[in-house]
């Protein structure tokens, strides 16, 4: 008899791997990051203001967490280039576990 997934279950693909916070991350240290003048340009400009709800109030239940780990690996590579422009070592390692582990 085939088991059909739970509804809960769609989004998980391994065991204690937390993609939303590890998302998170990587989205706390852009943001660090780009409040410095000679980071922020107008690509970030634009790129700030969209990241989803859900960063902002995990709390939230109703929200589609799973926006968060999009925002990120569908910008991977700029938000490399900006980690590498911004020489930090810590937001590289954080986007390096986000990408292996969930993207």
């Amino acid at each position: 008899m085939d088991k059909k997934p739970r509804i809960d279950e769609r989004y998980t693909s391994f065991a204690n791997i937390d993609c939303f916070t590890n998302a998170c991350n990587v989205i706390g240290h852009m943001l660090r990051i780009t409040k410095q003048p000679n980071m922020m340009n107008a690509y970030w400009e634009k790129y700030i203001p969209q990241i989803p709800e859900a960063y902002f109030k995990p709390e939230n239940k109703n929200l589609q967490k799973e926006d968060v780990l999009y925002f990120v690996c569908s910008k991977k590579f700029y938000l490399e280039e900006l980690f590498e422009d911004a020489e930090d070592e810590a937001a590289l390692a954080a986007l390096s576990v986000c990408e292996l582990e969930c993207c």
